[in-house]
Formats: structure tokens, sequence, C-alpha cells
């Protein structure tokens, strides 16, 4: 009998984290950003900026494309003698984990630019111990990841690791930038 509170519950709780990222951000910076000198805080205001634009173009581009491809290859899964049931619950389950994910790999090279950004992660040196990170990255995929399939895994990992490559070359610009100036 409580399901469909439930239901609604979700649903608001889902709208309101997305909708209240850029605030949570800006929270954020302006914690970090009273350890940080005065001309770093006011350019972290751009991690802010890119990170909201990256966060809500995943959400896009999982609801636009990931979503329907991935229930149209759903749909050709099925066990001859059953049909495919779709619930409310499940439904939105799995549209909150799709976009998760996609919204956790997009925001990667967000997360190694400002952290190199405020010298708590050096990138050379991340790029020397790359095997490392990669496997932190597939284990931390691995748990975030909703099955336990090697095929599911892959099409998560190999545009993280573009991500994080991304990554890693725009925090090497900056920080070679930094240490000239």
């Amino acid at each position: 009998p409580a399901d469909p509170f439930f239901f609604e519950m979700h649903i608001s709780f889902v709208g309101a984290m997305i909708l209240s990222f850029p605030l949570w951000l800006f929270l954020l910076s302006r914690f970090a950003g009273a350890a940080l000198p005065k001309h770093k805080r006011l350019r972290f205001m751009w991690f802010i900026f890119i990170a909201t634009v990256l966060g809500f173009g995943s959400l896009f581009v999982s609801y636009r494309y990931l979503l329907p491809i991935s229930f149209e290859a759903f749909r050709h899964f099925i066990v001859p003698g059953t049909s495919l049931v779709l619930t409310a619950n499940g439904y939105i389950d799995f549209v909150f984990l799709v976009t998760t994910v996609c919204f956790v790999v997009a925001e990667l090279p967000v997360l190694i630019v400002s952290l190199a950004y405020i010298r708590l992660v050096n990138p050379y040196v991340l790029a020397t111990h790359r095997r490392y990170l990669y496997l932190v990255l597939l284990v931390a995929l691995g748990i975030v990841t909703p099955t336990t399939d090697i095929v599911t895994l892959l099409a998560v990992t190999v545009p993280a690791l573009l991500f994080t490559e991304l990554g890693l070359v725009l925090a090497k610009v900056l920080y070679t930038r930094e240490v000239s100036a």
C-alpha cells in the first residue's frame, strides 16, 4: 500500500538532487575555497560552471541516447515463453542508475583538473602511476555498475578511461601553466 508514496518520494528525491547540484558545488567550493588564495578562489568558480554544464549534459545524453538504446537492447533479450514486464519502480531505478553512471564518468575530467588546480594531486605523478589509477577506476566502476557481466563494465570503462585521459591532459596543461606563472 505504501508503494505509490515511496515512488513519489524517490522521484522527488532524484529531482531535488539534480536541480540542487549547482548549489551543492557552490557550497563545496565556498567551504574548500577558504583555504585557497583569492585569485584561485575566483577561478575556481569556472570549475563549478563547467561541472554543472557537464553534469546536465550527461543527463541529457543518458536520457536522450543511452536509455532508449538500453531499453531497445533489453527488449531483445526476452526468454521464449515470457514477456517483458517493466514496473514504475524498476524503470525509475534503471533510469537513476544509468544517469548516475553517466554523470560520474562525465565529471572525471573536472575532478582531476580541479584537484590538480588546488595542488592536492600532481597530474604528472598520476600519469606515471596510470595503471593504479586505472585499477582504482575499474574497481569503482565495478561497484557502481549494476550488473556482474563484463560487457556492461567494458561499456562504461572505455568512456571513463577516455575522460580520465582528457582530465590528465588538461590537468598537466593547467599545472604547467600554474608552475611557470
